[in-house]
């Protein structure tokens, strides 16, 4: 209830509902303290009816993140509290509440789970979430590489190679062409020195 603002056997409290608050009693809340990797939080849910009265209207239940060690509020509104808890906790109320159900020996309701819901819940406990996201990591990888793999066979297919003759002929084509460009080049040159010799003259 600190955690998460419900129980397993009751949905979200609202100023319309709360069957958690004992009769002839005004106030009612719930608090902890947890930590996680991020750090150490207290959480506090608590909900009151008017005046703290018995009789008085349900009000709205408050819900209350703050950090433990400097007791710093870090969200105050219900959703963001929620949201905030689940990042935290790295888990949804249904996990959390499976989890916490298997650990106290609900295994029945566990092992009746179907297994894409049974797998998150166990690696949650044990810890094993990073070989969940590995696996998924390398799944990725291949089938990245066999994409390329595939690209580059179908290039492959796409060239043709060229016969002894066919490189034969390719390869005089070029020498003549050398032989081609050779030969501009030397009448460019001669060109230019007869410029030079008649540019000479005319000064």
């Amino acid at each position: 209830l600190a955690l998460y603002g419900c129980t397993p056997r009751l949905n979200k409290i609202s100023k319309n509902s709360n069957e958690i608050l004992s009769r002839q009693t005004g106030e009612c809340f719930a608090e902890v303290t947890f930590e996680t990797q991020a750090g150490r939080f207290r959480s506090h849910w608590s909900q009151h009816r008017a005046r703290r009265h018995p009789a008085g209207e349900l009000q709205a239940p408050k819900h209350e993140l703050a950090d433990a060690a400097s007791g710093k509020i870090l969200e105050t509104k219900i959703q963001d509290v929620a949201r905030r808890i689940e990042r935290i906790a790295g888990m949804d109320f249904d996990r959390f509440t499976r989890s916490m159900l298997l650990a106290q020996g609900g295994f029945a309701a566990f092992l009746q789970a179907d297994p894409d819901e049974r797998a998150p819940i166990l690696e949650q406990i044990t810890g094993t979430e990073i070989y969940s996201r590995i696996s998924i990591g390398v799944h990725e990888r291949n089938r990245a590489e066999r994409e390329q793999l595939n690209l580059l066979q179908a290039e492959i297919a796409g060239i043709t190679l060229l016969s002894s003759e066919q490189e034969s002929e390719l390869n005089n084509r070029l020498d003549a062409q050398q032989k081609q460009a050779d030969e501009i080049t030397g009448r460019l040159q001669q060109t230019g020195k007869a410029l030079t010799w008649l540019t000479g003259i005319a000064e």
